[in-house]
């Protein structure tokens, strides 16, 4: 048995690399670069840890019969213990609490923070059952509500009398919904188990009758019982609350009510505007009961920081202000570690001792291991041997206080023993055998295995001549610009240790061949877009050159070879080159001398040259620039737009691009790449070693701080192990055959593996949802959806994928009768090719022909089934194209003068024959007409004639019988003649070569079914807050079952949540924060079994490299405080809205039953104004005519005594200046509300004629449908989605991604909204958006009525570079009138023309007409995104408002406005119809053409504004909130480092995380001199949290701290102690804390 470390490197990270590896490939010219590739890219490079961390065991408190407890509490808690005592700080809690003081709960998870709570709750019920509300629980997510409800079931199932309850939006409505949602999970979980309708019906009742029988009676399980019966404690989620407070139906859930307890779970999360929204929530809830105080407790498993009393003082501070309560010492309450103990006699074997001792029990698990360990005591199971040893009580003690690295634990226990850590290895392996023998026993040592894996950093080469690395004068390679810390990045240490400088470069491979060529990047276009005046070195010259290439995205890059090391491959003559970009440099590469030592060319001509005195030069021959370059003129192609000119094809093998691809790449991966290749194998991995056949889930929760890759990767991750598993399957299934196996046949047999009534189903093997169609199959449909995927499985270029047939495991035959074969043999046998031979050309050049796609298809398979991706399957071929459309044309197209240009038919036959051109063009004619004459080709009908497939009833797969590899190109293919490769102008030469399985790459043996570790298909789910709370709930239970193997969230699954057995979760970045750290590890290791793994993948990002060198930082960081912020207006104002009108609808609905009966929605139609009511159809209408609820009317009658009830009720209004203020700003925006709301009404109605007068029924009844939904919408609902009233959910400001027809059709599964800073670049037209294994490609904004069309603004931006001021006004006149003609930092004349339109878009829609649904699958492809642009601030500042300090001059500014602004692709802009919405990238618009509808309700597809404005406009968002504007007394050095060092400084001063804190800066004077700098800090949330103002007045402190920071740093430059944060990773280079300690001085 091997010890978890040693499995998880076997298991997990071997096989992680092999996935890399998979992906590149060596020519084998350069297999001394691959060997080295293979040596140096190990563990040791790519892996910091494993970190060991110790589960926390927590120290025992006073029993129950101590406190003083009800009996009955006693006994029900007793059993709950199962025997032991409380923890410590649970009894330290409980004392507080049954006194009646509050609480704060801040222990680890797993700690039992809940009996915390449940106890004293418990105790009160049993002493006073009386009816009422008594306990309110409120979580932060609905995952966390489902996971406690089990704990209240088990608590209260023996006490009738305490009704409890949850109610969130999950909850039925009635008992009758709730049968159904029962029935309907049943019904899902028995479908396809060949059932017949009858039998299924009575399966699904026998199981809902043993649920209702199990049913706990005080457990209420719908709404409608909560309302009649409520119970006494209710367990909600914030936003429900807010709902229960709003809506008339709920109120009798508060009649009666007599509030004791408030609970607030996982504490720390409400952080920000959150926290506030909060605040003012226990605010309303005190006044709606009529209570000032309660007993009040905040659980969670981080916050501050224990034993520092400053840290604790700020927890009791902020939930003072939560909760309006007082909190005193000793708040907060933390937990205590237990101390281990140890037995004597003690013992402490040596290492050999546990490897011996492991060793045994690997070979029989009943060894006696005490003779070996040499203890000497009579017991003899393990747990009782290790409590004896000392070691472990040592590693319990004091070496696993906190993470440490194994090694390094290891070493404390055995220093300088160079076996320690295969020592501690093996005791940790007998230690955790103590569970799997013996489950009454705990854990002596459960540990959490800790590791960052960084991203692979590329292959580079030293070219130095005399570099002590080459071997045999073959250059030596590295896999990291940065190798050692003596050693300057992007040099090579070897030539370092000698005094000799050489900058290594990056090299790149062959996607297909694996040749090798170097790459370096040309800085000649970003200086030009970026030119800095004052340096003639840095002026936009060409080959001014970089070793480091930068991101794709922004660089550009040149190809190159060199002489020997990196040789340039011989060129294949062909004619074709003529029209290649490439063409020129391949045939005669530019040849140049470069310095290895300074990076540039020789000194010769204009440039950036080399001025090294001794330089090293080496002559490079450049065969690729990506930035053109002739004699006459530099194209500097724009660098937003990625304007470049990508690399053709490889020069070695011709491998052409694809899908915007170049045939080379880096030795890099994406993240999503990386992210596959991790959780492939993870998933699969075992923690812990089950008993006899016991098989462990397949369970993987997978984090993101991206919320688009978060969507993406289940799609992705189903995508890549299904072409793999079909592959698999397909192999197995043609072993098994003893003929030839068609492809209906072949596909009918893969349909039968994913039948669960089928003997060899396997239900590991499924197909992904991207392949799927929406609606359901019968089983004729299954059938033909899996022989579409065969058809298209075998249907792709070799070049698209890893297939079956790419390996050489099978071969596709086309079925040709020997008489066909004599007569093709007959055309070829004069050109000495044997019959044998000819039989493979034939095969070859149909082979061809399938790959194309140019097959028929059997019926019920169509051309645009999903398994054929973007290509319909309606490929054809003719004997010459010659415009037919959808053929492709066996012959190439003939020129003017008889020549033409080789196409894949005639470049194979004259590589194979080496005949003329007009020869070879006969030859393949010849062979065209037999194709055609004998029949072996399909023509097509119709339209289609004179155009020829192949025929699909003639394609099978077989077992070959041989295999060849190209030595070249490295191609495999079954078939060969004259061992000429088959791939376009390779010029290889085929070799026989046997799969060999010591050979082969990881894929290879998976598909082939070979090798130790096999993997399968992986079912995985999005958990985002992109999807609906009703779908996310499913997908969790899925989760928790064996529905769903890998869930990818975001923060969504990071708090409180437990699944349980989960025991492996992986982080694809590293978190932004400890605390996100802290709760998405803790995810794991909560259930029986504590032991578990983490894994974090580290990107190439600054942040990621600096957490992989540093773990510790995260993995042991202090979590920051929150802090409430009562002084928000906007967030006041919104609570204030909320209680005015929740009294009106109780007052109107409730009492005085305006409306009948009250229901649960509050419906809109008796809201609307009754002019906008009076075009509505009669029978749409449910409320009477005459009836209008006039909100605003009412308030203008009400005073404050009228609406609250307390003293906590009216303070907490104090912020909005006053009562009748906080009226009329709620009037106000009420009406601007409901106006719009009813003008979209009137505008749909108006389409909705028109559609019915133009016959067009089915669209007018859509239309129809969505007035329809907008009568019957929730009030409130709407209200809080218009920002009435209080969202719970930063950011207040939201725009959303409409997607369907009208925003009042309903999608039940997606909800894409962003806060608009945001939205202006992730939902801009053409930004491409995926939830739900969907795509959603914005292309405009939602129009339907005026209200809808954005006011047109206006922006300035300086033109100067050195400048760049911007400011806004709401007309373009005003805004002329206020810059005066000139720039008000600069003073350049300023013109209209520098005087741009920007809107501020209320909603972004994806297309929507008769064909369009408005999303696509997700397939793995490149989605099309949009940068997101600086914050910037606009405002001006009066000069008396500044405050003078030491070296600063300061001001606070209540309202300072800032700017984000997009202007899409290349800067260009966007145009807008504001007539139909749409919207597009202004660079792909033509000029006063016509564009389509972009929701066509009525006439023709095309909108009437047929002529969009030439000038394009910007999304804009602006907002206010409160900021510091800070100019130093004189220019820092580096306005960066100043700007975060304050930063810091605030936030050390009031204990605040980075992120809270928004930074900005701006120039006054000129940029270029850097010169009248103003610095802006600012708070993220609009309206204010309140840090600044904090930070304002505590100014000296905030300099004292950021100067401490940056004096007191050991750093070289900048880490994460001083100016380094998450949120500043695009500055890290520019930082520098000696600056800043320059300035003071």
């Amino acid at each position: 048995m091997e010890s978890l470390t040693a499995r998880f490197h076997k298991k997990v990270f071997l096989p992680y690399l092999d996935l890399l590896k998979a992906q590149y490939r060596f020519h084998p010219t350069f297999e001394h670069a691959m060997r080295m590739w293979e040596k140096k890219l190990t563990a040791e490079e790519l892996v910091n840890g494993p970190y060991l961390e110790k589960s926390q065991i927590y120290a025992l408190g006073e029993s129950l019969e101590s406190l003083s407890l009800h009996e009955e509490t006693v006994t029900t808690i007793r059993k709950k213990l199962d025997g032991r005592n409380l923890y410590k700080h649970q009894s330290d809690a409980l004392k507080l609490l049954l006194g009646g003081a509050n609480a704060v709960i801040a222990t680890g998870t797993s700690s039992g923070k809940t009996l915390c709570y449940q106890i004293p709750i418990l105790d009160d019920l049993i002493r006073n059952p009386s009816q009422g509300l008594r306990a309110i629980i409120i979580y932060p997510l609905n995952a966390l509500v489902n996971d406690q409800l089990e704990e209240w079931e088990q608590v209260l199932k023996d006490y009738p009398q305490i009704r409890f309850a949850r109610f969130t939006g999950q909850t039925p409505a009635s008992q009758e919904d709730y049968e159904n949602r029962l029935k309907n999970k049943y019904e899902q979980q028995l479908q396809d188990q060949g059932f017949s309708q009858h039998e299924l019906q009575r399966e699904i009742e026998r199981r809902l009758v043993k649920e209702l029988k199990i049913n706990i009676p005080n457990h209420l399980y719908h709404r409608e019982d909560i309302r009649q019966n409520p119970p006494q404690i209710l367990i909600t989620n914030f936003s429900m609350l807010e709902y229960l407070l709003e809506r008339p139906i709920d109120a009798p859930i508060f009649e009666n009510a007599r509030l004791n307890f408030l609970v607030l779970d996982e504490a720390h999360a409400y952080r920000g505007v959150q926290a506030t929204e909060i605040a003012f929530l226990i605010r309303r809830i005190k006044d709606r009961l009529g209570i000032d105080n309660l007993t009040c407790i905040a659980t969670s498993a981080t916050l501050g920081k224990q034993g520092d009393a400053k840290s604790e003082s700020k927890v009791r501070k902020f939930a003072s202000e939560l909760f309006g309560e007082d909190f005193n010492e000793p708040n907060p309450i933390y937990g205590t570690t237990a101390e281990p103990i140890l037995n004597q006699p003690s013992f402490q074997p040596m290492v050999d001792q546990y490897i011996n001792a492991a060793s045994a029990l690997r070979n029989d698990a009943q060894a006696d291991i005490k003779p070996i360990l040499g203890i000497n005591i009579p017991e003899n199971n393990i747990a009782a041997i290790l409590s004896h040893d000392n070691n472990l009580y040592l590693l319990r003690k004091e070496i696993l206080t906190k993470p440490r690295l194994l090694k390094d634990a290891s070493q404390k226990l055995w220093p300088d023993n160079p076996d320690a850590e295969d020592g501690l290895q093996a005791l940790l392996e007998i230690a955790a055998l103590t569970k799997k023998y013996d489950d009454s026993v705990e854990d002596l040592l459960p540990t959490r295995l800790h590791y960052f894996i960084k991203a692979q950093d590329g292959l580079h080469i030293c070219l130095h001549k005399k570099c002590p690395g080459r071997v045999n004068e073959k250059p030596t390679f590295f896999v990291s610009r940065k190798n050692g810390d003596d050693t300057p990045e992007g040099y090579c240490p070897e030539c370092h240790r000698i005094d000799n400088k050489s900058k290594l470069v990056e090299v790149v491979s062959c996607r297909k061949c694996g040749y090798l060529f170097g790459a370096l990047q040309d800085l000649g276009p970003r200086r030009k877009q970026n030119p800095e005046k004052d340096s003639n070195a840095e002026k936009p010259y060409f080959d001014s050159f970089s070793t480091e290439l930068g991101w794709a995205a922004d660089s550009y890059w040149s190809y190159l070879s060199v002489e020997n090391d990196l040789p340039y491959p011989a060129q294949a003559e062909t004619d074709e080159d003529e029209d290649d970009s490439s063409t020129n440099l391949f045939k005669k590469p530019a040849e140049l001398q470069w310095c290895i030592v300074c990076g540039k060319k020789k000194d010769e001509g204009a440039g950036d040259n080399c001025q090294c005195e001794k330089p090293h030069l080496r002559n490079i021959k450049i065969f690729h620039r990506q930035c053109p370059h002739t004699d006459k003129s530099i194209d500097y192609s724009n660098l937003y737009s990625q304007g470049k000119i990508l690399l053709t094809r490889c020069p070695n093998c011709g491998a052409r691009n694809a899908l915007g691809l170049e045939p080379v790449r880096r030795f890099q991966e994406s993240d999503d790449e990386t992210g596959l290749a991790i959780a492939i194998p993870f998933s699969h991995f075992q923690v812990s070693l089950l008993k006899g056949n016991e098989k462990q889930p397949r369970k993987l929760l997978c984090f993101t701080d991206h919320r688009q890759r978060a969507a993406a990767f289940p799609s992705l991750l189903e995508e890549e192990t299904f072409t793999h598993d079909m592959g698999h399957k397909i192999v197995e299934i043609v072993n098994k055959a003893t003929k030839p196996i068609d492809l209906i046949r072949l596909g009918e047999h893969l349909a039968d593996i994913t039948d669960k009534e089928s003997k060899d189903y396997d239900p590991d093997f499924f197909l992904p949802v991207s392949r799927c169609p929406d609606e359901k199959l019968d089983s004729k449909g299954k059938r033909n959806l899996w022989i579409a995927e065969t058809f298209g499985y075998f249907g792709i270029p070799d070049a698209a994928r890893e297939s079956a047939e790419d390996f050489g495991l099978v071969a596709v035959l086309y079925s040709i009768k020997d008489n066909e074969k004599a007569t093709f043999y007959t055309i070829l046998k004069t050109l000495k090719i044997t019959s044998q031979e000819a039989n493979a050309v034939l095969q070859i050049l149909l082979g061809f022909m399938r790959q194309r796609k140019a097959f028929t298809l059997p019926a019920g398979v169509e051309p645009d089934d999903p398994a054929f991706g973007r290509v319909l399957a309606d490929i054809f071929f003719a004997k010459r194209k010659e415009g037919i459309h959808n053929a492709n044309g066996w012959l190439p197209r003939l020129n003017m003068d008889g020549s033409y240009k080789d196409n894949y038919i005639t470049n194979y036959l004259r590589r194979l024959f080496g005949l003329p051109p007009d020869q070879i063009l006969t030859l393949a004619e010849k062979i065209w007409d037999f194709l055609v004459s004998e029949s072996l080709l399909i023509e097509g009908r119709g339209k289609d004639r004179k155009k020829w497939k192949l025929d699909h009833e003639r394609l099978h797969v077989v077992k070959p019988t041989i295999r060849y590899v190209c030595n070249r190109c490295g191609i495999v293919t079954t078939y060969s003649a004259k061992n000429v490769c088959q791939r376009k102008e390779c010029i290889g030469t085929l070799d026989i070569k046997p799969f060999d399985t010591t050979q082969e790459n990881i894929i290879a043996l998976w598909v082939a079914g070979k090798g130790e570790l096999r993997f399968t298909g992986l079912k995985s789910e999005e958990h985002t807050a992109q999807i609906s709370k009703e779908l996310a709930k499913a997908i969790e239970e899925e989760f928790r079952g064996e529905g769903v193997n890998l869930l990818s969230s975001t923060t969504t699954f990071e708090m409180g949540i437990n699944i349980g057995d989960l025991q492996k979760v992986l982080l694809r970045n590293a978190p932004p924060t400890s605390a996100s750290y802290i709760q998405r590890v803790g995810r794991s290791g909560r259930g029986k079994d504590k032991n578990s793994v983490a894994v974090t993948l580290c990107r190439r990002t600054k942040y990621d490299a600096d957490a992989w060198s540093n773990p510790p930082r995260i993995m042991s960081g202090e979590v920051r405080t929150p802090t409430v912020f009562l002084q928000n207006k906007v967030i006041s104002q919104r609570h204030f809205n909320a209680v005015v009108f929740a009294k009106f609808l109780r007052i109107k609905i409730s009492d005085e039953r305006v409306l009948g009966a009250v229901k649960q929605k509050c419906r809109l139609e008796a809201f609307l104004p009754l002019e906008s009511r009076k075009s509505i159809p009669e029978e749409w209408k449910q409320c009477p005519t005459d009836l209008f609820l006039d909100f605003i009317e009412w308030l203008k009658q009400q005073d404050e005594m009228d609406i609250f009830m307390t003293d906590t009720g009216r303070l907490s209004i104090s912020s909005i200046l006053g009562f009748d203020d906080g009226k009329e700003d709620t009037c106000k925006k009420y009406e601007e509300v409901l106006d719009q709301i009813a003008d979209e009404m009137v505008a749909l109605l108006g389409e909705r004629r028109k559609l019915q007068n133009a016959g067009r029924d089915k669209e007018a009844w859509s239309i129809g449908n969505a007035i329809s939904n907008i009568l019957d919408s929730d009030i409130i609902i709407i209200l809080a989605k218009h920002g009435f009233l209080p969202r719970y959910a930063f950011p207040l400001d939201v725009v959303t991604l409409e997607t369907s027809r009208t925003r009042w059709s309903r999608d039940e599964d997606v909800e894409l909204s962003r806060e608009r800073g945001i939205a202006i670049a992730e939902f801009a037209p053409g930004a491409q958006v995926i939830a739900h294994k969907k795509v959603f490609t914005s292309a405009g904004l939602y129009i339907v009525s005026r209200k809808d069309i954005p006011d047109r603004k206006w922006y300035f931006k300086c033109p100067d570079e050195s400048c760049e001021r911007i400011q806004t006004g709401s007309t373009r006149d005003s805004l002329l009138d206020s810059l005066k003609g000139h720039c008000p930092m600069c003073q350049r004349s300023i013109t209209a023309q520098y005087i741009k339109q920007f809107v501020e878009p209320f909603a972004f829609s994806v297309r929507f007409d008769q064909k369009s649904g408005g999303s696509a699958r997700h397939r793995k492809s490149t989605l099309i995104r949009q940068r997101q642009s600086l914050t910037h601030f606009i405002d001006s500042v009066d000069e008396t408002d500044f405050k003078d300090f030491r070296l600063f001059h300061v001001a606070l500014k209540e309202n300072g406005k800032f700017f984000r602004y997009n202007l899409g692709p290349e800067n260009k802009g966007f145009v807008l119809c504001t007539e139909c919405g749409f919207s597009a990238p202004h660079r792909d618009y033509k000029a006063n053409t016509k564009h389509e509808s972009l929701r066509v309700f009525s006439g023709t597809k095309y909108c009437r504004n047929e002529k969009l404005s030439s000038k394009p406009i910007a999304y804009g968002h602006g907002f206010y909130s409160f900021c510091l504007v800070i100019r130093p007394s004189s220019s820092p050095q580096s306005v960066e480092s100043m700007a975060f060092a304050l930063q810091k400084g605030l936030c050390e001063t009031l204990d605040l995380e980075t992120s809270d804190i928004g930074v900005s800066w701006r120039w006054l004077a000129n940029k270029s001199t850097r010169t009248g700098t103003e610095i802006i800090l600012y708070d993220f949330t609009p309206g204010g949290s309140g840090f600044v103002k904090e930070g304002f007045e505590n100014w000296e402190q905030v300099v004292k701290e950021a100067q401490t920071v940056c004096e007191k740093c050991n750093c070289d430059k900048a880490c994460y102690d001083c100016l380094k944060n998450y949120g500043n990773q695009s500055h890290h280079e520019n930082l520098d804390r000696n600056t800043v300690n320059e300035f003071f001085k």
